[in-house]
């Protein structure tokens, strides 16, 4: 026997710090040591991070996400003013601009040293993107904006003595302290920075705006707690329930609404729903989404090819048989490719009927089998021996997704037409409970002779017996 030494098992900062202490020594000797780090760098524990050569901030900046832990070490590294960025009480708008994700790491110690116009040059650079950024990036640059807000000096209260209103300027509401909001605030100010407390943010906000120019506000970088006070406000202004118009202009803002505000909404037009469901906006609840959809239908509503596409795949499944009955044939067939993959089988048969009616003027071509394919789960073992005349090569997976018991009814020959070319495939998912069961229905010298891909299970055919001669006298 020979001797093996056991494999031994480090601890992961054990295994870091011993990568910091080599790459320690090789920072002198390279101009880029930690290149073939790729991004590793991005599980490194913050004190190794703080212990490396400021060179390292250059590679974090291929990490999507850093731990607050993480973006604690950056802002060590950067206030000892020896990186590349010098100390940040020198940045300038160039050089926050330089930093690019590394920015979005900057804490309110690091910020408060930064000059004032500086800072809020940047935050308007950011807040200008804002409207167009993904739904990950605009958390990360509301984090950002948040800290510059906390570090900002509130501003200073104006007085009657200091600035005499222009003639036409609209009077400040009870209680608000400094400029109304009008829509001329709306393109020159950020929101968050501005109004120092969301309490002033609720003070100064005009009913005029919020019927006119919400969609405006809503472009705006604003905090939970910020849409918390316009969602109150909008409460005040429509005490009887938002016009289907304004509601597709809340965004971000609607998923505050609980399932119950929700069931009272006048969601009367396809472009509405298509909006509220509008994933950059942030996600629903699926409780939420059924309500929405509901309600929609309620109120007369008919779903749409693009509707279909933003409800998408798992919540479609969620609607109930008699609302999936309501969809006209011609959404399916505008729809594009829709996943209903993880609906009921009663469902999948649902949204196979509409497919048909759908895509019937292409019934056996193949471009009739790629319309259909998203929807074969509900096909009748008729329909796929019509798909297996007209050698359509299905691949396996869709195979797979087959109802059960329909594809029981299939012969090998039906089998080996269905999949075609890709016939070599059912070897790869012999394992799979829907190949073995049908394989154990199938003659065993018909899978050898008719498919010949080693596939093993099938039913024998009975051995021949012997009839004795009969006796004779």
């Amino acid at each position: 026997m020979v001797w093996a030494a056991p494999a031994l098992r480090f601890p992961v900062a054990l295994m870091q710090a011993a990568m910091a202490t080599f790459l320690l020594g090789a920072v002198f000797t390279a101009t880029e040591p930690y290149a073939d780090l790729g991004v590793l760098v991005c599980t490194m524990e913050p004190g190794t991070i703080a212990a490396l050569h400021p060179s390292i901030l250059e590679h974090l900046k291929l990490c999507s996400m850093l731990t607050g832990a993480q973006r604690d070490a950056v802002n060590a590294v950067l206030l000892r003013g020896s990186t590349a960025y010098g100390h940040p009480s020198g940045w300038d708008l160039e050089t926050l601009q330089r930093l690019g994700p590394l920015a979005l790491a900057l804490n309110q110690t690091t910020l408060s040293l930064v000059d004032k116009a500086t800072r809020e040059a940047f935050a308007r650079s950011i807040a200008a993107t804002y409207s167009t950024q993904g739904w990950e990036q605009r958390e990360q640059s509301l984090t950002l904006l948040t800290a510059m807000a906390a570090v900002s000096h509130p501003r200073p209260k104006r007085s009657a003595d200091q600035e005499m209103p222009a003639p036409n300027a609209p009077s400040p509401p009870a209680g608000c302290t400094q400029e109304p909001i009008t829509a001329r605030v709306l393109s020159e100010s950020i929101l968050l920075l501005d109004y120092d407390s969301p309490q002033q943010f609720y003070l100064c906000l005009s009913d005029s705006v919020l019927q006119t120019d919400l969609e405006r506000v809503l472009e705006q970088p604003l905090t939970t707690e910020y849409l918390w006070v316009l969602k109150k406000r909008l409460q005040e202004v429509y005490p009887t329930g938002m016009p289907d118009a304004q509601l597709r202009r809340l965004g971000p803002l609607s998923r505050l609404y609980t399932v119950q505000e929700l069931s009272q909404w006048q969601v009367t037009s396809a472009d509405t729903l298509c909006a509220l469901l509008n994933s950059s906006d942030g996600k629903w609840s699926s409780a939420q989404k059924q309500q929405l959809i509901a309600r929609f239908l309620e109120l007369g509503g008919n779903l749409t090819g693009p509707l279909l596409q933003q409800i998408g795949g798992i919540f479609l499944c969620d609607l109930n048989e008699e609302q999936i009955e309501k969809i006209p044939p011609e959404a399916i067939g505008s729809a594009g490719e829709l996943d209903i993959s993880s609906c009921s089988q009663n469902k999948k048969d649902q949204f196979y009927s509409k497919a048909q009616q759908a895509f019937a003027s292409q019934a056996g071509t193949k471009v009739y089998y790629l319309q259909m394919r998203p929807y074969l789960g509900g096909a009748p073992a008729e329909d796929l021996k019509d798909l297996a005349e007209n050698g359509v090569d299905m691949d396996i997976d869709t195979f797979l997704a087959l109802n059960p018991n329909e594809l029981q009814k299939l012969s090998v020959l039906d089998v080996k037409n269905l999949l075609g070319a890709n016939i070599q495939q059912l070897k790869g998912a012999e394992n799979q409970t829907v190949v073995m069961c049908w394989v154990k229905k199938q003659s065993q010298q018909e899978l050898d002779q008719i498919l010949g891909i080693g596939l093993q299970g099938g039913m024998q055919e009975p051995s021949p017996t012997t009839t004795p001669p009969p006796l004779t006298a």
